[in-house]
């Protein structure tokens, strides 16, 4: 190999290749390099991993220009990924693992990135009064010689080659000239196999987060079904005073759990109290609500009639105790709901006995009258109290009212009647007006059961965007 004048390492230089890189290079080198890059194209073609071609590549320019530390570093955005760095340690060559982070401004990589291609050649004195000569893993051996050529692909950088060599005056320009050959030879073999290592990592990292994600849903679609089962078990499948009272519901969440709540019972002799409720929203957090709430609920009507002792409630006492049921429950629903959250609850009491209704509105849909006897139909007129969780201690009004034998009281929440078709158009308190008066001579069962088939027929089954309840009661004696 032709031998250039030693030089110092402040004589570094970084100078363009000539318009032909061959040009001025040593003749013999020139043809091996072709026959080199013939036979590297065909290794080249078959392989999968960037490393893989790394090696390769070495091996060729070990061929060609021999080396005793070499390196393939490529560019990772604006960081450098080491592909392989190689050293000779006894005799014996050994892969390195380097580790780069942001290239820095003053490093050999930035300058061959910037400048082009660079040739160091040391001086036993430059190697002598410098510590830091080391190659990548050999301590007893400086680096006397190395070469730096950028990895160019379509007009751009893309990575760096390294040769170095521990005899002193080892390469020239030729030699750097060549390297530039080959590393730009190769550059569209180590952009691509690193591109597809990319790709197949993005593509594992997809799947292992898909599959996370799966079983994240996984474990929220069984919580979210318990969730659903346990809000199921809040509404009634019994009701109280059969035989003088029929009831018939509906309840359809938009999601697997909802805001909207109802429940019956016996509150005293003759005496069967009944609430609706709808939390503003729906989903999870609305179901939470209705929980709550419906443990105040139980909890207050424990105390309804507190203070009593044996004997008929009077309406006088219904009429005392309900505002005051109403007032407590409103309290607490405001420990429960956020800023501007509310609950419509619509709570009645009916005397079995005598027929007479009273009814608290707290900002619900006004319930719907059947008349056995006529045929009648007409909302319930209720004082337009504010929903529960805005105003403390607000002072509820009573409404009475009377529900002979055979007539018939629908409550429904706002997700029934506000449901749009296809045209926008919302089903309405109208058509729900209408189909009570043209099927509320048939059973409490019937009835729900044909306004919810309305219902869906009237959107086209498209899923509604909100909960949906009914509760109807019949009084039969």
């Amino acid at each position: 190999m032709t031998k250039r004048t030693t030089q110092s390492e402040s004589e570094v230089f970084s100078r363009p290749l000539p318009g032909s890189v061959l040009e001025g290079a040593n003749r013999k080198k020139a043809q091996e390099l072709g026959r080199i890059l013939v036979e590297l194209g065909q290794e080249l073609s078959s392989v999968a991993t960037p490393q893989e071609a790394a090696r390769i590549i070495l091996g060729a320019s070990d061929e060609l220009l021999g080396w005793d530390a070499s390196a393939v570093d490529l560019l990772d955005g604006d960081e450098g990924y080491s592909l392989i760095s190689v050293d000779t340690i006894d005799g014996k060559r050994k892969e390195f693992t380097r580790v780069y982070g942001k290239i820095h401004p003053d490093s050999m990589f930035r300058k061959v990135l910037d400048e082009g291609a660079q040739i160091i050649l040391r001086t036993p004195k430059d190697v002598e009064q410098k510590a830091n000569l080391r190659s990548f893993g050999d301590e007893s051996h400086p680096s006397a010689a190395l070469l730096f050529v950028p990895v160019r692909r379509d007009n751009r950088n893309v990575g760096m080659m390294t040769l170095q060599s521990y005899t002193f005056d080892y390469y020239d320009e030729d030699d750097l000239r060549l390297l530039q050959v080959l590393a730009d030879y190769c550059s569209g073999c180590l952009s691509r196999t690193f591109a597809e290592v990319r790709l197949r990592e993005a593509e594992e990292k997809r799947r292992e987060l898909l599959s996370d994600l799966q079983e994240r849903e996984r474990i929220m679609n069984h919580d979210l079904a318990l969730a659903q089962e346990l809000q199921q078990r809040f509404l009634p499948e019994d009701f109280p005073f059969a035989g003088r009272l029929r009831c018939a519901t509906f309840y359809r969440a938009c999601t697997l759990v909802g805001g909207d709540l109802y429940d019956i019972f016996e509150v005293g002799p003759n005496l069967c109290g009944f609430y609706i409720a709808d939390v503003a929203g729906h989903g999870v957090s609305a179901a939470l609500i209705t929980a709550i709430l419906k443990a105040n609920a139980d909890r207050a009507l424990r105390g309804i009639f507190e203070g009593r002792r044996g004997g008929s409630v009077t309406g006088r006492e219904i009429l005392a105790a309900l505002p005051r049921f109403v007032s407590q429950l409103n309290n607490a629903t405001r420990e429960i709901v956020h800023t501007g959250g509310f609950i419509t609850f619509q709570f009645g009491i009916l005397d079995i006995g005598t027929g007479e209704l009273y009814i608290v509105n707290a900002g619900h849909n006004k319930p719907v009258r059947f008349a056995g006897a006529t045929g009648a139909v007409s909302e319930v007129e209720t004082p337009s109290n504010i929903p529960l969780g805005l105003i403390p201690d607000y002072e509820f009004e009573v409404v009475t009212s009377r529900l002979e034998s055979g007539d018939k009281l629908l409550m429904y929440t706002d997700g029934l009647t506000e449901r749009l078709d296809d045209s926008s158009e919302e089903f309405g308190v109208e058509r729900l007006v209408e189909l009570v008066g043209k099927h509320g001579g048939e059973s409490a069962e019937m009835l729900v059961k044909e306004i919810r088939s309305a219902n869906d027929a009237f959107a086209a089954d498209f899923t509604p965007d909100d909960d949906q309840a009914i509760f109807a009661i019949e009084r039969l004696d």
